[in-house]
């Protein structure tokens, strides 16, 4: 079985990875002097979507954590051991 913090994953890294490329491009195509197509800034757009999704996800996962309950016993219900 799949952990969902799997999918936050590859969302999160996958939209990275597609807009800061395309920013490269862009950039370089600019500096250069190049026509820059349609797609350079589409494709950048769909890497911003991917990011924001992945947030969603995580934002999403990190809600459905906290509202659980702490079970009795579990090393999350003691308090912290300080060394004084």
């Amino acid at each position: 079985m799949v952990d969902h913090i799997t999918y936050f994953f590859w969302f999160y890294n996958a939209g990275v990875a597609i807009t800061v490329r395309m920013m490269g491009v862009h950039g370089i195509a600019t500096v250069l002097g190049y026509h820059v197509p349609e797609a350079v800034p589409w494709t950048a757009g769909v890497g911003h979507i991917l990011l924001t999704v992945g947030l969603i996800l995580l934002f999403v996962l990190l809600g459905k954590r906290l509202a659980e309950p702490v079970k009795p016993g579990s090393a999350e219900s003691e308090p912290a051991k300080t060394s004084a």
